[in-house]
């Protein structure tokens, strides 16, 4: 009877550790800071469409480092601005997930991937989640592009113009580009991070 106790524990141990490989394997997630982007004040005004309309052409681009607000680049905090940041996929991430994790912006977030809307985020203080990949391209670069508004019209009922708090409008927290394996549940409603 010890015999085969031992017998089951060893194959228990022995097929345990087979598998955590494998398991570690498929959880892995690569992160990876995204300090620098390129910032374009919106000049348009009046209410933006649902989704906003992404930048022309004409738009200027100057790069910034976040954290950034708005008044760091001459604008009132109750304004509206574009970030926009570019990265690589090959055709070896076809069966990975690309997240992106933005920690705060003040107010109002739309993200789009390679002009496609991949979201929405209304909140200043708490963090948010967008998941890149359907719209994402495995042959080269990717163009990320996040419009933040902190506008009056667009954050009413929310802190961002309370007369309790002030909102830097801007993308304030870091940003982050999250490559995972495997399967990935997202929670951002929840105030958190988001990815699980």
């Amino acid at each position: 009877m010890k015999l085969l106790s031992l017998a089951s524990l060893l194959f228990f141990f022995a097929l345990v550790a087979g598998t955590l490989p494998a398991f570690a394997a498929a959880t892995a997630r690569e992160t990876t800071a995204l300090p620098t982007w390129q910032f374009s004040p919106e000049t348009s005004t009046g209410e933006p469409a649902s989704p906003p309309a992404l930048p022309g052409s004409s738009a200027e681009w100057k790069p910034v480092a976040i954290p950034h607000v708005f008044r760091q680049s001459g604008l009132p905090d109750n304004a509206a601005g574009w970030y926009r940041v570019s990265f690589a996929a090959t055709p070896a991430d076809k069966d990975r997930r690309f997240l992106l994790e933005l920690e705060g912006a003040a107010t109002v977030k739309d993200v789009y991937i390679n002009g496609a809307h991949a979201g929405q985020h209304k909140s200043a203080y708490t963090a948010s989640v967008f998941d890149l990949t359907p719209g994402l391209r495995f042959d080269g670069a990717n163009e990320v592009l996040v419009r933040v508004s902190n506008r009056d019209s667009e954050t009413k009922a929310m802190l961002a113009r309370s007369t309790l708090y002030f909102v830097n409008g801007g993308m304030f927290r870091p940003a982050r580009l999250i490559r995972t394996a495997g399967a990935v549940h997202l929670f951002p409603e929840d105030g958190s991070c988001g990815v699980y």
